[in-house]
Protein backbone atom coordinates (compact mmCIF):
# COMPACT_ATOMS: atom_id res chain seq x y z
CA UNK A 1 0.00 0.00 0.00
CA UNK A 2 1.41 3.41 -1.25
CA UNK A 3 0.63 5.37 1.53
CA UNK A 4 2.71 2.75 4.00
CA UNK A 5 5.73 3.17 2.11
CA UNK A 6 5.97 6.79 1.47
CA UNK A 7 8.00 9.67 3.67
CA UNK A 8 5.60 8.23 6.64
CA UNK A 9 7.16 5.35 6.85
CA UNK A 10 9.99 6.59 8.89
CA UNK A 11 7.43 8.70 10.99
CA UNK A 12 6.19 5.19 12.23
CA UNK A 13 9.54 4.82 14.19
CA UNK A 14 8.66 6.61 17.41
CA UNK A 15 5.60 8.70 18.58
CA UNK A 16 7.86 11.23 19.21
CA UNK A 17 8.22 11.83 15.36
CA UNK A 18 4.37 12.58 14.60
CA UNK A 19 4.15 14.50 18.28
CA UNK A 20 7.42 15.96 19.88
CA UNK A 21 5.21 16.13 23.11
CA UNK A 22 3.64 12.58 23.42
CA UNK A 23 4.61 10.67 26.59
CA UNK A 24 2.02 8.40 26.81
CA UNK A 25 -0.98 6.78 24.78
CA UNK A 26 -4.14 5.00 25.49
CA UNK A 27 -5.58 2.62 23.53
CA UNK A 28 -9.08 1.76 22.86
CA UNK A 29 -11.32 -1.06 21.20
CA UNK A 30 -14.16 -0.58 19.38
CA UNK A 31 -16.67 -3.57 18.22
CA UNK A 32 -19.20 -3.53 15.81
CA UNK A 33 -19.76 -7.68 15.95
CA UNK A 34 -23.63 -6.34 16.88
CA UNK A 35 -24.30 -4.95 13.62
CA UNK A 36 -22.15 -7.63 11.78
CA UNK A 37 -24.38 -10.19 13.33
CA UNK A 38 -27.56 -7.95 12.37
CA UNK A 39 -26.31 -8.24 9.13
CA UNK A 40 -25.52 -11.99 9.06
CA UNK A 41 -28.96 -12.95 9.83
CA UNK A 42 -30.75 -10.51 7.62
CA UNK A 43 -28.30 -11.08 4.05
CA UNK A 44 -26.62 -14.01 3.97
CA UNK A 45 -25.20 -12.90 0.77
CA UNK A 46 -22.38 -10.18 2.06
CA UNK A 47 -21.68 -7.22 -0.38
CA UNK A 48 -19.84 -4.82 2.29
CA UNK A 49 -17.52 -5.24 5.17
CA UNK A 50 -18.94 -5.26 8.51
CA UNK A 51 -17.37 -1.93 9.47
CA UNK A 52 -19.00 0.22 6.54
CA UNK A 53 -21.62 -0.16 8.46
CA UNK A 54 -21.13 -0.77 11.97
CA UNK A 55 -21.26 2.99 13.34
CA UNK A 56 -24.53 3.46 11.93
CA UNK A 57 -23.93 3.70 8.42
CA UNK A 58 -20.94 6.54 9.73
CA UNK A 59 -17.84 5.79 8.74
CA UNK A 60 -15.99 5.47 11.90
CA UNK A 61 -13.31 7.67 11.79
CA UNK A 62 -16.07 10.56 12.82
CA UNK A 63 -17.77 8.28 15.18
CA UNK A 64 -14.73 7.59 17.27
CA UNK A 65 -13.01 10.34 17.07
CA UNK A 66 -16.23 12.18 18.49
CA UNK A 67 -16.14 9.74 21.13
CA UNK A 68 -12.30 9.88 21.77
CA UNK A 69 -12.39 13.59 22.09
CA UNK A 70 -15.13 13.78 24.67
CA UNK A 71 -12.78 11.30 26.94
CA UNK A 72 -9.45 13.55 26.40
CA UNK A 73 -11.56 16.48 27.24
CA UNK A 74 -13.01 14.80 30.61
CA UNK A 75 -9.14 14.15 31.15
CA UNK A 76 -8.17 17.82 30.42
CA UNK A 77 -10.62 18.87 33.37
CA UNK A 78 -8.84 16.77 35.81
CA UNK A 79 -5.44 17.06 35.50
CA UNK A 80 -3.69 20.00 34.55
CA UNK A 81 -1.75 21.02 31.26
CA UNK A 82 -2.64 18.14 29.40
CA UNK A 83 -2.86 18.04 25.24
CA UNK A 84 -3.44 15.23 23.30
CA UNK A 85 -3.91 14.40 20.11
CA UNK A 86 -7.19 11.42 18.53
CA UNK A 87 -5.56 8.76 16.14
CA UNK A 88 -8.01 6.48 14.36
CA UNK A 89 -5.44 5.31 11.73
CA UNK A 90 -5.41 8.63 10.27
CA UNK A 91 -1.96 9.68 11.52
CA UNK A 92 1.20 7.00 10.41
CA UNK A 93 0.77 5.37 14.28
CA UNK A 94 1.02 1.63 14.29
CA UNK A 95 -2.36 1.36 16.39
CA UNK A 96 -2.20 -2.25 16.10
CA UNK A 97 1.14 -2.91 17.73
CA UNK A 98 0.46 -0.12 20.48
CA UNK A 99 -3.44 -2.12 21.31
CA UNK A 100 -0.68 -5.62 21.87
CA UNK A 101 1.63 -3.22 24.04
CA UNK A 102 -1.67 -2.52 26.08
CA UNK A 103 -2.84 -6.12 26.51
CA UNK A 104 -5.79 -5.93 23.95
CA UNK A 105 -4.78 -9.04 22.52
CA UNK A 106 -2.52 -10.07 19.43
CA UNK A 107 -1.80 -10.03 16.18
CA UNK A 108 -3.51 -13.28 14.22
CA UNK A 109 -2.44 -15.01 11.22
CA UNK A 110 -4.38 -12.70 9.28
CA UNK A 111 -2.78 -10.29 10.32
CA UNK A 112 -5.59 -8.67 12.28
CA UNK A 113 -5.97 -7.85 16.19
CA UNK A 114 -7.52 -10.43 17.90
CA UNK A 115 -9.16 -9.71 21.36
CA UNK A 116 -9.69 -12.71 22.90
CA UNK A 117 -13.36 -11.93 24.52
CA UNK A 118 -14.40 -9.71 21.66
CA UNK A 119 -12.49 -11.36 18.59
CA UNK A 120 -11.39 -8.70 15.47
CA UNK A 121 -14.66 -7.18 14.73
CA UNK A 122 -13.07 -3.85 15.93
CA UNK A 123 -11.76 -0.46 15.70
CA UNK A 124 -8.33 0.45 17.28
CA UNK A 125 -8.24 4.19 18.08
CA UNK A 126 -5.65 6.08 20.29
CA UNK A 127 -5.41 9.08 22.32
CA UNK A 128 -1.65 10.91 22.51
CA UNK A 129 -1.34 12.51 25.71
CA UNK A 130 1.27 15.07 27.05
CA UNK A 131 2.00 13.18 30.24
CA UNK A 132 2.95 10.09 32.24
CA UNK A 133 0.70 8.31 34.01
CA UNK A 134 0.94 6.03 37.15
CA UNK A 135 -1.63 3.53 35.56
CA UNK A 136 -1.25 -0.28 36.09
CA UNK A 137 0.06 -2.44 33.33
CA UNK A 138 -1.52 -5.39 31.27
CA UNK A 139 0.79 -8.04 29.93
CA UNK A 140 0.92 -9.05 26.92
CA UNK A 141 -1.96 -11.63 25.77
CA UNK A 142 -0.87 -14.94 24.87
CA UNK A 143 -0.78 -15.84 21.29
CA UNK A 144 -3.96 -17.78 20.83
CA UNK A 145 -4.37 -19.06 17.21
CA UNK A 146 -2.34 -21.93 17.79
CA UNK A 147 -2.12 -24.39 14.94
CA UNK A 148 -5.83 -22.96 13.36
CA UNK A 149 -5.38 -21.70 9.78
CA UNK A 150 -8.81 -20.78 8.72
CA UNK A 151 -8.25 -17.46 7.89
CA UNK A 152 -5.45 -18.33 5.70
CA UNK A 153 -7.17 -21.07 4.19
CA UNK A 154 -10.41 -19.24 3.79
CA UNK A 155 -8.65 -16.61 1.43
CA UNK A 156 -9.99 -16.30 -1.55
CA UNK A 157 -6.96 -14.44 -3.31
CA UNK A 158 -4.38 -16.40 -1.00
CA UNK A 159 -3.24 -13.12 0.60
CA UNK A 160 -2.13 -14.10 4.18
CA UNK A 161 1.48 -14.60 4.34
CA UNK A 162 2.80 -17.07 6.72
CA UNK A 163 4.30 -14.88 8.71
CA UNK A 164 1.33 -13.16 9.51
CA UNK A 165 1.27 -10.26 7.10
CA UNK A 166 -1.03 -9.23 4.17
CA UNK A 167 -0.27 -9.47 0.53
CA UNK A 168 -1.38 -6.18 0.05
CA UNK A 169 -1.80 -6.52 -3.99
CA UNK A 170 -3.86 -9.56 -3.90
CA UNK A 171 -6.11 -8.12 -0.38
CA UNK A 172 -9.82 -8.26 -0.97
CA UNK A 173 -10.18 -5.41 1.15
CA UNK A 174 -7.20 -3.33 -0.24
CA UNK A 175 -8.35 -3.66 -3.96
CA UNK A 176 -11.71 -2.12 -3.02
CA UNK A 177 -11.36 0.10 -0.81
CA UNK A 178 -7.79 1.45 -1.30
CA UNK A 179 -6.56 0.96 -4.73
CA UNK A 180 -7.61 3.51 -7.07
CA UNK A 181 -4.90 2.85 -9.92
CA UNK A 182 -4.88 -1.51 -9.30
CA UNK A 183 -7.81 -1.61 -12.08
CA UNK A 184 -7.28 -5.20 -12.65
CA UNK A 185 -8.80 -7.09 -9.29
CA UNK A 186 -6.73 -10.06 -7.60
CA UNK A 187 -7.37 -14.05 -8.89
CA UNK A 188 -10.06 -15.19 -7.08
CA UNK A 189 -11.89 -11.96 -6.41
CA UNK A 190 -14.64 -13.31 -8.68
CA UNK A 191 -15.54 -15.95 -6.08
CA UNK A 192 -16.71 -13.41 -4.05
CA UNK A 193 -19.67 -11.15 -3.76
CA UNK A 194 -17.82 -8.17 -2.20
CA UNK A 195 -17.96 -5.00 -3.70
CA UNK A 196 -16.38 -3.03 -0.83
CA UNK A 197 -14.07 -4.22 2.07
CA UNK A 198 -14.08 -7.98 2.95
CA UNK A 199 -14.65 -10.01 6.17
CA UNK A 200 -13.97 -13.69 4.98
CA UNK A 201 -11.05 -14.12 7.08
CA UNK A 202 -12.73 -12.91 10.25
CA UNK A 203 -15.75 -14.50 9.39
CA UNK A 204 -14.23 -17.56 10.47
CA UNK A 205 -12.03 -17.06 13.17
CA UNK A 206 -13.00 -19.10 15.94
CA UNK A 207 -13.13 -16.69 18.39
CA UNK A 208 -15.53 -13.98 15.96
CA UNK A 209 -17.84 -17.47 15.95
CA UNK A 210 -17.65 -17.26 19.63
CA UNK A 211 -18.49 -13.38 19.76
CA UNK A 212 -21.46 -13.72 17.13
CA UNK A 213 -22.97 -16.68 19.21
CA UNK A 214 -22.79 -14.58 22.78
CA UNK A 215 -23.97 -11.17 21.47
CA UNK A 216 -27.42 -10.29 20.24
CA UNK A 217 -27.92 -8.51 16.55
CA UNK A 218 -27.61 -4.62 17.28
CA UNK A 219 -28.21 -1.56 14.71
CA UNK A 220 -28.82 1.63 15.29
CA UNK A 221 -31.26 2.05 12.66
CA UNK A 222 -30.59 5.61 11.12
CA UNK A 223 -31.48 7.35 7.87
CA UNK A 224 -28.04 7.05 6.54
CA UNK A 225 -27.79 3.51 7.89
CA UNK A 226 -31.35 2.36 6.10
CA UNK A 227 -30.36 3.91 2.81
CA UNK A 228 -27.21 1.66 2.87
CA UNK A 229 -28.49 -1.11 3.51
CA UNK A 230 -31.23 -0.89 0.82
CA UNK A 231 -28.71 0.28 -1.37
CA UNK A 232 -26.18 -2.39 -1.42
CA UNK A 233 -27.55 -5.52 0.17
CA UNK A 234 -31.45 -4.89 -1.42
CA UNK A 235 -30.74 -3.68 -5.46
CA UNK A 236 -30.21 -5.60 -7.95
CA UNK A 237 -26.05 -5.76 -8.89
CA UNK A 238 -27.26 -4.21 -13.11
CA UNK A 239 -29.35 -1.84 -11.05
CA UNK A 240 -26.76 -0.82 -8.85
CA UNK A 241 -24.26 -0.13 -11.54
CA UNK A 242 -26.73 1.94 -13.25
CA UNK A 243 -27.63 4.10 -10.27
CA UNK A 244 -24.25 4.73 -8.85
CA UNK A 245 -23.36 5.66 -12.77
CA UNK A 246 -25.83 7.58 -12.93
CA UNK A 247 -25.35 9.71 -10.25
CA UNK A 248 -22.91 13.26 -10.72
CA UNK A 249 -19.92 13.89 -8.07
CA UNK A 250 -21.92 15.83 -6.33
CA UNK A 251 -25.11 13.92 -6.07
CA UNK A 252 -22.24 10.88 -5.21
CA UNK A 253 -20.86 13.21 -2.19
CA UNK A 254 -24.30 13.78 -1.18
CA UNK A 255 -25.92 10.45 -1.36
CA UNK A 256 -22.49 8.90 0.53
CA UNK A 257 -21.90 12.00 2.97
CA UNK A 258 -19.81 11.13 6.08
CA UNK A 259 -19.59 7.47 4.85
CA UNK A 260 -17.28 5.03 3.95
CA UNK A 261 -18.13 5.12 0.24
CA UNK A 262 -17.84 8.70 0.19
CA UNK A 263 -14.28 9.30 1.34
CA UNK A 264 -13.10 6.01 -1.19
CA UNK A 265 -15.18 8.02 -4.11
CA UNK A 266 -17.85 6.88 -6.75
CA UNK A 267 -14.94 6.00 -9.07
CA UNK A 268 -13.39 3.12 -6.70
CA UNK A 269 -16.62 1.86 -6.26
CA UNK A 270 -17.70 1.75 -9.94
CA UNK A 271 -14.37 -0.32 -10.57
CA UNK A 272 -15.34 -2.50 -7.78
CA UNK A 273 -18.96 -3.43 -9.59
CA UNK A 274 -17.48 -3.95 -13.04
CA UNK A 275 -15.59 -6.88 -11.75
CA UNK A 276 -17.84 -8.79 -9.54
Amino acid sequence: MQYLADERMDKRRSLKEIWNECESVIVFLFSYAGTKKWLLENYKKQRVAGFTLGFSGVDYHYKIKEILVTISEKIKKQKENIEYKICVDTYPVLERDLAVRAGLGWVGKSSMLIHPTHGSYTIIGSILLNQKFDLPQRGNVEDQCHDCSKCVESCPTQAICNNRTIDAGNCISNFTTQEKRQLTPPNGYEDTSYIFGCDVCMDVCPYNENVLKRILPETTETEQFNKLVSLFQETDMDELIQKIGKMSGKEYQRFMKQTSFERAGKKVLLKNLNHT
